[in-house]
């Protein structure tokens, strides 16, 4: 009987560490997530800022999460950007877009994001071209990407995304591929 009793009590004692235990690490996590900020985005105060606030006709947010590359804001967490880029329509015909260009791989990688504007005539501008480079590792490279239109009614802007993996070792050359074209209309 005594015996007994001192199995109980040992087993009691083991399930108090283990409960013990997990409310620790429940305790760490959400000290972890509270640390952490939230997502953010860019949204119609960006595009009053390049416009004004009177031209600013119509604001989009958006994301573009593909592998290697994204495009997209802050927070940027398991591959993907959790806060929006955005796109700005102004009244007197001009395109802005503002976001944040990622780069990530484990590896050597290179993200670049190309602009262009078409005009109502049809006729494109000469794209634009951004890049960030990643060395591989837990987070992932970025930089904040701003292009405005040229003075110009436009009713169309398009947004390639590209990596470039390898480093043109002996194992081969660089492959770059584009990953996202996306449109946005007026």
């Amino acid at each position: 009987m005594e015996r007994q009793s001192r199995n109980q009590s040992k087993g009691g004692s083991m399930q108090g560490i283990r409960n013990h235990v997990r409310r620790a690490m429940m305790v760490a996590a959400g000290t972890v997530l509270v640390g952490m900020p939230a997502a953010a985005a860019m949204d119609r105060g960006d595009c009053e800022r390049l416009f004004a606030a009177a031209n600013v006709q119509r604001v989009v947010q958006f994301s573009i999460d593909r592998q290697g590359a994204d495009f997209g804001d802050e927070l940027h967490l398991g591959g993907a950007p959790l806060g929006k880029a955005v796109i700005c329509w102004s009244i007197d015909g001009r395109i802005a877009v503002r976001g944040r260009l990622y780069a990530h791989d484990r590896d050597f990688a290179e993200a670049s994001i190309r602009i262009s504007f078409r005009r109502t005539n049809g006729q494109f501008t000469n794209p634009t071209t951004n890049s960030v480079l990643t060395q591989g590792g837990l987070f992932p490279a970025n930089r904040i990407v701003e292009r405005v239109s040229p003075v110009g009614r436009f009713n169309r802007v398009r947004l390639q995304l590209f990596t470039l993996q390898g480093e043109g070792s002996s194992a081969g050359p660089a492959r770059s591929r584009q990953v996202a074209n996306v449109n946005f209309n007026r």
